[in-house]
């Protein structure tokens, strides 16, 4: 699954390119929900399934990731360090639920339920240590 932006009149004078996000998480309505509502800010690549991300992650770079921490733990680890090695500045959010106890050493944890604009906005930010706090 590969999901396009959507075109949007703001910024239509500015040159830069979005920020390029992958979104890979299991579940087909929060997805949708992700890349319906990031599209219109960012580059937005997504798919279910670790193997997918990882045959992207290797012919491209991307400015942000997006793990669900439904994927095996294993999985989570090996998107992050594979993203940091193309993209050593990349900036990674993981999904997690009020149960979940993985981590990545890398990533901002952000709790499920959550609002969209704030999602975008911590992925959007210059100060990516603060929203990592």
């Amino acid at each position: 699954m590969n999901a396009q932006p959507l075109p949007s009149n703001a910024g239509q004078n500015r040159r830069e390119p979005r920020p390029r996000v992958l979104i890979v998480e299991p579940d087909p309505l929060t997805m949708w929900s992700l890349v319906n509502h990031l599209a219109r800010r960012f580059a937005v690549h997504s798919t279910p399934n670790g193997g997918w991300a990882t045959e992207f992650l290797e012919r491209e770079p991307i400015d942000r990731l997006i793990l669900s921490s439904a994927l095996p733990e294993v999985d989570l680890l090996r998107l992050d360090e594979l993203a940091r090695a193309r993209q050593p500045g990349v900036r990674t959010v993981l999904l997690v639920t009020a149960r979940d106890s993985v981590a990545l050493p890398h990533a901002v944890k952000v709790e499920k339920p959550f609002e969209l604009d704030d999602l975008a906005r911590a992925l959007e930010a210059g100060d990516w240590e603060r929203h990592s706090a």
